[in-house]
């Protein structure tokens, strides 16, 4: 078929009937751009290509900069009223909800309850409550800006949440699933249940409503049990479908159900098992574990472990994995524990056993897990359980590190398998030849490898993995090595590798802070190439790791005077430096050096000095500095729970009636509990070392 310019093609696109027509039409003198026009029959949502192309894209582009802009500098409720006209004026119906939801996201991204209300408040917003898309959108930014910590008026009180769901239900409105998630989850961090009212209005859903009838299936049941567990207790729910459910054959999922995503210990598993003549399967085991690893932690999840162990069940692949990773991952307060990881391995060669049903040939990356392994000196056996692993993965095909090429995959299973740093740098160097770029991650990888005898990558050994490939040194690479060389100097303090190597421990560290003096004597020697500040920064921070009895401060003195005599020192060295020193002289000489080279110290930096000095005992002053400098700001909470924490019971009132906002943030009243949960453990096993 040929077509003259003469000619132009309609394309109309009816669905009901699913064919296309094509029909000529006579062209204007000057031919004119071809468009396509779709006709959408049916739904109240139109598909991408019909709301876009059924007016040109230059229009549509403008109508909604137009809309953005004007909704950027929205201030009050006529503001509103203004914009949501602006998006009645729309050049097509089909692209008005586009207008709607940019004007909605600029205004929740603004976290203002108060102009949220006025457009949701506003007879133009009235037709759109029928569109359970928009109001979905809508209402859940609206319950992120009323539960918005940093928000003026938080918490908001049960009345005024009360008179906007009822106003929401007056217009015609229906609670979807994802509203009452949304306002569970903001409304129970909070650290309070909700209320019969609000619970009524969210959930209307009672008892006499239950699915009780022979027809009905259990899936209706289990439906109902989540939905219900979304606003209702564990034993509300529980003591209102068992006496429906006990005569009835369920499947374990019903027990899942029942457990929502609060309840994990294995006394609720075994009553609602009991109950019901129902064996707990597979997924019952993984819920509890997920919910335990969420709600309680890893102590938890391991319970929920070795349950499904003694009943001989397993859990779910990615539920293993879950568990994997937040054994082996670096916490708030501390490090992985040698137990913690010892019992990680407990669950990769339970997880990888023949018989499990839940075996997942999916590719995960398993560096961490090893890695953990290879930095623990405290567990027992570590690299011949490294050597069993990387067999086993091996045997069943599966890399160490899926991310990476298989050359270098195979590499990194070579290097854990090395039991010395020199083997394995020199079997880098023989098998690979290492570009400069790819000297940083290997020495990441390699230098934090901490063998029995030799817990710290020594100065020659960095030396000999830079040279060997062909390459100089550079200030970024003298940066990783110091790094592992503090990291390996922050886990010989721990009390598990004090008691792991006995007096031996002393030893390596004094022989970490040789290599310090050796690399400080030889490489910083030229000062053009590697003595930069941010070498010097690390450098300090290395020496003062754990540093208790002040043995290496006039090491790392030299590093800051070294600093001080270039006028060196910035916020960003101010903030690196200001973690390190553990004794009071030294933090003030360091604080008084930056302020007498006129740095002004970011808020951040006069948050860590505010934690420094209240970790030191001086909880008035370091007070002082978090009321006048930092402010009431929950996002520097961590100050004020480090106060919290320390602080004599009675004396909590009198500070935290000057930190409003902090004390109100449900998160504080956690992170204390959890705080000083760790300083009675730290004191405890301290003890016990001490014993």
């Amino acid at each position: 078929m040929s077509f003259s310019c003469t000619t132009r093609i309609h394309i109309a696109l009816y669905r009901d009937f699913g064919c296309l027509i094509l029909r000529r039409a006579p062209l204007r003198s000057t031919c004119q751009r071809r468009t396509l026009a779709y006709r959408h029959s049916g739904g109240d949502r139109q598909d991408f290509a019909s709301r876009y192309r059924s007016v040109p894209a230059f229009a549509a582009k403008a109508y909604l900069g137009g809309i953005h802009d004007a909704a950027t500098r929205v201030r009050t409720s006529e503001d509103v009223g203004h914009v949501l006209r602006m998006v009645r004026a729309a050049p097509a119906a089909e692209i008005e909800e586009d207008g709607l939801l940019a004007v909605v996201g600029v205004l929740g991204r603004r976290k203002d309850a108060r102009l949220l209300l006025a457009l949701i408040d506003s007879d133009l917003f009235l037709p759109w409550y029928g569109s359970g898309f928009v109001v979905t959108r809508v209402y859940i930014l609206l319950f992120d800006a009323l539960f918005d910590p940093y928000g003026p008026k938080y918490p908001p009180s049960d009345d005024e949440i009360s008179g906007i769901l009822e106003r929401f239900r007056s217009r015609g409105g229906v609670m979807t699933p994802p509203m009452v998630k949304a306002f569970t989850r903001k409304y129970t961090a909070q650290g309070k249940p909700l209320s019969p009212t609000l619970s009524s209005i969210v959930h209307p859903k009672d008892i006499a409503k239950l699915p009780v009838g022979i027809d009905v299936s259990t899936t209706t049941w289990r439906q109902w049990i989540d939905d219900n567990r979304l606003t209702r207790s564990f034993d509300d729910v529980l003591s209102t479908v068992l006496p429906h459910l006990r005569e009835r054959h369920v499947p374990p999922s019903i027990i899942s159900a029942l457990l929502g995503s609060d309840r994990w210990m294995p006394r609720d598993i075994d009553n609602v098992a009991n109950a019901l003549g129902v064996r707990p399967d597979i997924g019952t085991v993984s819920r509890a574990a997920h919910n335990a690893l969420a709600k309680s932690g890893t102590r938890a999840a391991m319970d929920v472990f070795n349950y499904a162990r003694e009943r001989g069940l397993f859990l779910a692949h990615r539920t293993s994995q879950h568990i994997i990773t937040a054994l082996v991952a670096f916490r708030n307060f501390s490090l992985p524990h040698p137990n913690d990881i010892s019992s990680a391995v407990d669950v990769f060669w339970r997880d990888a056993q023949r018989d499990n049903p839940d075996k997942d040939p999916t590719l995960v990356s398993h560096i961490p897990f090893l890695s953990a392994l290879s930095m623990a000196i405290g567990v027992p056996r570590r690299w011949d359980t490294i050597r069993d692993i990387i067999s086993f993965l091996r045997e069943t095909e599966q890399p160490v590190a899926p991310h990476l090429p298989k050359e270098q995959s195979t590499l990194l299973e070579e290097t854990f398998l090395c039991r010395s740093h020199t083997a394995a740098i020199q079997m880098l160097s023989e098998r690979w030849n290492l570009l400069q770029d790819d000297l940083h991650p290997w020495l990441h990888r390699i230098g934090k490898f901490r063998y029995d005898d030799a817990p710290t990558c020594s100065h020659s050994d960095f030396i000999a993995f830079v040279t060997s490939c062909g390459h100089g040194v550079t200030p970024q690479l003298l940066i990783e090595w110091i790094g592992s060389v503090s990291h390996s100097r922050t886990l010989l303090y721990t009390s598990w590798e004090r008691r792991a190597l006995g007096p031996s421990r002393d030893h390596y560290d004094e022989l970490s802070c040789s290599y310090l003096r050796q690399a400080e004597d030889t490489m910083l020697a030229d000062p053009h190439r590697l003595d930069t500040v941010d070498v010097r920064t690390k450098l300090m921070a290395a020496y003062l790791v754990g540093d208790t009895q002040r043995r290496n401060e006039h090491h790392a003195l030299r590093s800051w005077t070294w600093i001080v005599g270039r006028n060196a020192i910035t916020d960003a060295v101010l903030a690196h430096v200001i973690n390190c020193p553990s004794n009071l002289s030294l933090l003030r000489r360091v604080w008084a050096d930056s302020l007498r080279q006129g740095v002004v110290p970011s808020i951040s930096s006069y948050a860590r000095y505010a934690k420094k000095l209240i970790c030191n005992h001086l909880y008035d002053e370091g007070f002082e500095i978090l009321r006048d400098r930092v402010g009431d700001d929950p996002a520097f909470r961590y100050v004020a729970v480090a106060l919290f924490a320390r602080v004599p019971p009675g004396d909590v009132e009198r500070y935290a009636r000057e930190l409003p906002k902090i004390w109100r943030d449900p998160r504080t009243q956690a992170e204390v509990v959890q705080a000083r949960a760790h300083r009675r453990s730290e004191a405890r096993r301290n003890q016990l070392w001490e014993d």
